[in-house]
């Protein structure tokens, strides 16, 4: 069952203590709360290299628990003036496993915490900066390739000549809600998951015919006998 708080701390120091006195509280108030020290996953550092090959499964779970839990404290300290690496790295891959980046956040009452020797506002500026940078640099662009994907395999037809993400070029000769079957030569037809199709190309590429001006007879040989 999930927790009705989750408490993320971004230190393993004086930020993790200030963490650990929000869970007593919230069971003191008959709430069940879980504690996340960000220091303590396993989360390579992001890079778009390192996104193909994926974070792992302490990302998967950390997005777990995020999204079942309706309420959030994130406890971290000014680093810098700014955001410790843990807290910024473990963002960047959140907003990559999501095709909606925002629905993790949208509707969510999340609380800011910090032990600092400040007031705490360069890391809620900073927080503010981050995220908008984040937008316009990777979720913007990625939902916008999300949703062209999913127009491009909603207009998917038989007869069309697609090319596959892992580079197999054929024509749909069925279509269904999961698969296609490509003609990917005469008589040779595979399945293939319709998540796979990642482009269509123009018609006529799949025809196996000769070049203008050759044709598929072997050329006779001129007579050269007098």
């Amino acid at each position: 069952m999930p927790s009705d708080l989750i408490v993320l701390t971004a230190s393993n120091g004086e930020n993790r203590k200030l963490a650990e006195r929000f869970v007593q509280a919230a069971a003191a108030q008959n709430a069940s709360a879980e504690l996340i020290d960000l220091t303590q996953l396993d989360l390579p550092l992001f890079t778009p290299r390192v996104q193909a090959a994926g974070a792992g499964p302490d990302l998967v779970a950390l997005h777990d628990q995020l999204h079942a839990t309706p309420r959030w404290v994130i406890c971290a300290p000014e680093y810098n003036g700014s955001i410790p690496p843990s807290l910024t790295n473990a963002i960047a891959w959140l907003s990559v496993t999501d095709d909606d980046f925002r629905s993790l956040f949208n509707g969510r009452p999340i609380a800011m915490a910090t032990f600092s020797g400040g007031g705490g506002m360069e890391l809620l500026v900073m927080v503010g900066i981050f995220f908008l940078i984040m937008y316009f640099m990777i979720i913007r662009p990625q939902n916008k390739r999300n949703r062209d994907h999913k127009q491009l395999l909603a207009s998917l037809s038989c007869g069309d000549e697609v090319v596959t993400s892992g580079g197999l070029f054929g024509k749909i000769s069925q279509v269904d809600e999961s698969f296609v079957r490509l003609e990917v030569q005469n008589g040779v037809v595979v399945k293939v998951q319709k998540q796979a199709i990642s482009s269509v190309m123009p018609k006529g590429m799949s025809d196996d015919k000769p070049p203008k001006g050759m044709s598929d007879e072997e050329p006779k040989k001129k007579d050269t006998r007098k």
